[in-house]
Order: C-alpha cells, then sequence, then structure tokens
C-alpha cells in the first residue's frame, strides 16, 4: 500500500487529478508542513478557501508537461497570485515572501531562525530547500519533497 500511494502521488499533477482533489492534497501537506515547523496550523478551511488558489511556479502560458506536475504546483494567496501571474520564477520569488503558506514562502528563502529551533528542524526534516532557480530538476526535486511529505501526512512514511 505505501508504495502504491507512493507512486500515485509521484504522478499526480494537475492533468490527472480533479481541481478540488488537488487543492485538497496540497492544503493537507501545506497545513502539515506547518505543524511541524510551528507546533499549530491554520485549519484545512483557512488552505481550501476561495482566496487562496493552486500556482503553478513555471507559468502554464508555456504549455510545457511539466507545468502541471504536482512539483511545480503551490498554494498562494488570490491577490499575490493575480500580481506574479505568468512572470518568471525570479520575479515571482517576491510575491512566494510575502506568502502566509510556509511552504510558498520557503520556496523564496532558505527559512532560518537560529540554532536547533523547531522550524530550522522541520526545514530539515521535511527536505524544504530555496530554489536559486526553477527547471526541470527543481520540479522534479520538489516533486519527490512533496511525495515524502505526502507520506507523511497519511502516516505511510516508511
Amino acid at each position: 500500500m505505501q508504495e502504491e500511494f507512493k507512486q500515485t502521488i509521484m504522478q499526480t499533477s494537475g492533468i490527472n487529478l480533479a481541481k478540488y482533489r488537488l487543492r485538497y492534497l496540497l492544503a493537507k501537506i501545506a497545513q502539515y508542513v506547518e505543524q511541524q515547523a510551528f507546533g499549530n496550523a491554520e485549519s484545512l478551511d483557512f488552505y481550501l478557501d476561495k482566496t487562496i488558489t493552486i500556482e503553478h511556479i513555471m507559468p502554464q502560458s508555456r504549455n510545457d508537461p511539466y507545468c502541471n506536475k504536482l512539483g511545480n504546483l503551490t498554494l498562494l494567496e488570490k491577490t499575490l497570485n493575480s500580481s506574479i501571474s505568468d512572470k518568471s520564477y525570479q520575479d515571482k520569488i517576491s510575491g512566494y515572501r510575502q506568502s502566509k503558506i510556509l511552504i510558498t514562502r520557503s520556496l523564496a528563502d532558505k527559512l532560518y531562525i537560529g540554532n536547533n529551533t523547531r522550524l530550522n528542524r522541520a526545514m530539515n526534516e521535511l527536505g524544504l530547500v530555496e530554489f536559486i532557480e526553477w527547471n526541470y530538476d527543481s520540479i522534479n526535486k520538489r516533486q519527490q519533497i512533496l511525495v515524502d511529505i505526502a507520506m507523511k501526512v497519511w502516516g505511510l512514511n516508511i
């Protein structure tokens, strides 16, 4: 069951999963990250609210199959998303930094607040890293990170 779940999440994209299910998956991952980092998190309703959208890090306008991979998706406040849509990754970083959603902020900056803090331990344990550039390798790496977190969310980590 663990391997089947892992393979399913690894192949998840905006093409093969209904949008509401994709939002739920991203919301559960985002909530888990914040729970691990801060000891608490917003209710799931916060992440599923209509003011939170699915952001394509590599813009959809590129018409590239990688645009819909789970690793290329994150949750972002609608106001921020509309201000950065269809821009390059470098131009989107300032919007990601402003997000209330930790997993999205981590795309722009290595989050660090001192030695051996809960946040730092969570970032390391979850494998969250800052990306300097956004390309196919970045998407694949983040896809694996999100799969690993999803395994923990659903209690299937080995």
